[in-house]
């Protein structure tokens, strides 16, 4: 959860104010790990970058 919103932070820093990170709980149990809870971040990334708008203004570089 800490690492979602640490890469919301960064991406909107550069600029790309629609980009959003959140974690996901992974519902699959696995003997190794035990009883912790396993989370994944997921995105809104298209191609590895934050979906533009028409009414966004480009991002600073």
């Amino acid at each position: 959860m800490v690492l979602a919103k640490r890469l919301e932070l960064f991406w909107h820093d550069q600029g790309y104010a629609a980009a959003r990170f959140w974690a996901e709980l992974v519902e699959e149990r696995f003997a190794k790990v035990g009883s912790y809870e396993i989370y994944r971040v997921a995105s809104n990334l298209v191609n590895g970058l934050p979906p533009r708008y028409a009414d966004d203004i480009a991002p600073k570089r």
